[in-house]
């Protein structure tokens, strides 16, 4: 019913963040203190419930306009 399906890993390369990202969200300055207080607030909750240590369970957020 399954078939096999090969991930040639090789290929597989860092994440290569942008930290200014965020700064220059194009929202108002009370939209982005929204999704920073969402963001924190779901670190905050998960702290102590993380069994593997750094997985967490994820936050998603759609940003549309």
């Amino acid at each position: 019913m399954f078939g096999l399906v090969t991930l040639p890993v090789e290929d597989l390369i860092d994440v290569v963040w942008n930290e200014v990202a965020f700064e220059n969200l194009a929202v108002p300055d009370n939209t982005k203190e929204l999704i920073q207080a969402l963001v924190q607030n779901k670190i905050d909750v998960e702290r102590g419930l993380d069994f593997v240590r750094g997985k967490g369970t994820g936050l998603v957020v759609l940003l549309h306009g």
